[in-house]
């Protein structure tokens, strides 16, 4: 369980990263014909407001909703993956803030989720390790993707999606292997 947790975040964290570091120059291609000025400012408030009413919702609705955490946090997996999936694709500026709204209202309810599984699954002598791990698995795949990919969109936006894909099936798998839980 311990393990299948870090790989879940580190997937997880490292299509955060990547989003955070990437929102700025893919809306900039996205109007780089178009003499518009962007408000990066603005722009960036709606993300942090989305965050947060996706934190604030997950808190609300997550028992009524979907039944358990365990549920909310697939669902959540498996919107942002979509969500990532879905910019990858769309390329007109209004369409992409929508979706970013969405990335960044799943990221507001990854936070309580993962804390939630860590709580449940890690002992509190480890909670320092089951921190670190994922950092440093992060930091190498935002590295090579972002090494890789940094010039296409298309291409940095799909490896988030499959790495949240990736991610929603191993908590699949982690909550339809755990006694006591129901997938």
């Amino acid at each position: 369980q311990f393990a299948l947790l870090i790989v879940i975040t580190s997937f997880c964290e490292t299509s955060i990263t990547i989003f955070t570091f990437y929102w700025a120059p893919w809306l900039s291609s996205l109007v780089m014909d178009a003499p518009e000025w962007l408000p990066y400012e603005i722009i960036f408030s709606c993300f942090i407001v989305a965050s947060m009413l996706g934190n604030y919702a997950f808190q609300l609705f997550h028992e009524s909703m979907f039944g358990s955490i365990e549920n909310a946090f697939q669902a959540l997996l498996i919107c942002s993956s979509i969500s990532y999936f879905l910019g990858a694709i769309f390329q007109t500026s209004f369409m992409v803030f929508c979706i970013s709204l969405l990335v960044q209202f799943c990221m507001g309810g990854y936070w309580p989720s993962v804390g939630y599984m860590r709580g449940k699954i890690v002992m509190s002598e480890f909670r320092n390790m089951a921190l670190i791990f994922p950092r440093v698995i992060t930091f190498v795949l935002t590295s090579i993707i972002l090494t890789l990919f940094k010039h296409s969109p298309l291409l940095v936006l799909s490896s988030c999606a499959v790495l949240n894909g990736a991610a929603a099936y191993i908590q699949n798998v982690y909550v339809s292997t755990t006694p006591g839980n129901v997938a």
